[in-house]
């Protein structure tokens, strides 16, 4: 009982956590709405003001932008250069060591009850209207940022009535409950064994998590031998937070998004060599 106990526990957590933020999140929201501005067309009228930009025009400032982007050092910290909409604009320097050599990248955020960005950050170096439209742009991405958290606390739900049916249950015989543990840890063994025989089959090298330049959203692809190459698929937010928070790797992503599409082709590719992989985790195919 006190495994479900902590299930139930740690689920009932991150709901909360996550709503808290889909709160604040929406609270962002109603206050860009109330004060975003539009055209006669219904096009959203660029609110940008930079701090230290003479020139107001949008191509100046533009100009002006790409320029911090290439030489501005925060040191890791926050800098605000101006505002959209009444959201501070900020930039932060990061160091990066390709080759063995240090280097600064410079990343923007809008900032409200929590950072915003677009394009992770980056503006656009060859398009002054781009690099100006990239704080309206992060800001009209919050319903979508939004909607992720709603939908993983949709699932976490899903499991609450089951936990929540554990944790309370009275327990009988000793032998139930026996039982019930035995059967618990079957199912987990069964998971691991899944996930096991999946690391075994692919290597690190072969996952790719990067953004789709047309969608504006992350996708994880996973190539398999020679030419296999499995279905893309999107990536929550929330699995792209804690990809970078080093909380989940690419394989723990393949094991959650891909498992069965990884099994299904590595069979159909190469059966002795897949069976080979799983038989040593007590699994088949």
């Amino acid at each position: 009982r006190s495994d479900s106990d902590f299930k139930l526990r740690t689920v009932s957590h991150d709901i909360e956590n996550n709503e808290a933020v889909i709160m604040r999140m929406k609270e962002d929201l109603n206050r860009y709405k109330s004060a975003v501005k539009r055209d006669k067309d219904g096009n959203i009228i660029n609110g940008l003001v930079l701090d230290n930009c003479k020139l107001k025009d949008e191509k100046n400032m533009g100009i002006h932008l790409q320029g911090l982007a290439m030489n501005t050092d925060t040191h890791g910290q926050y800098r605000r250069v101006g505002e959209v909409y009444g959201f501070p604009v900020s930039i932060i320097s990061e160091r990066d060591v390709v080759d063995g050599r240090e280097s600064v990248r410079n990343r923007f955020v809008v900032e409200g009850n929590y950072k915003y960005k677009y394009n992770n950050g980056n503006i656009a170096m060859s398009d002054t209207h781009a690099a100006c439209m990239n704080f309206v742009n992060a800001l009209e991405k919050i319903p979508e940022i939004v909607g992720q958290y709603e939908k993983c606390n949709a699932r976490l739900k899903e499991d609450l009535p089951v936990l929540q049916g554990m944790a309370d249950k009275q327990w009988g015989k000793e032998e139930t409950l026996k039982q019930l543990k035995t059967d618990l840890a079957q199912l987990e063994r069964k998971i691991a064994e899944k996930q096991d025989a999946i690391k075994a089959i692919i290597k690190e090298e072969n996952i790719s998590v990067s953004r789709n330049i047309n969608t504006d959203k992350w996708e994880i692809t996973v190539k398999l031998g020679e030419s296999g190459k499995l279905p893309v698929k999107e990536i929550d937010y929330v699995d792209q937070v804690a990809l970078r928070n080093g909380k989940s790797t690419k394989l723990d992503l393949v094991c959650k998004y891909l498992a069965d599409d990884v099994i299904s082709m590595a069979s159909s590719m190469d059966k002795s060599k897949l069976n080979h992989g799983v038989r040593k985790h007590g699994m088949s195919v």
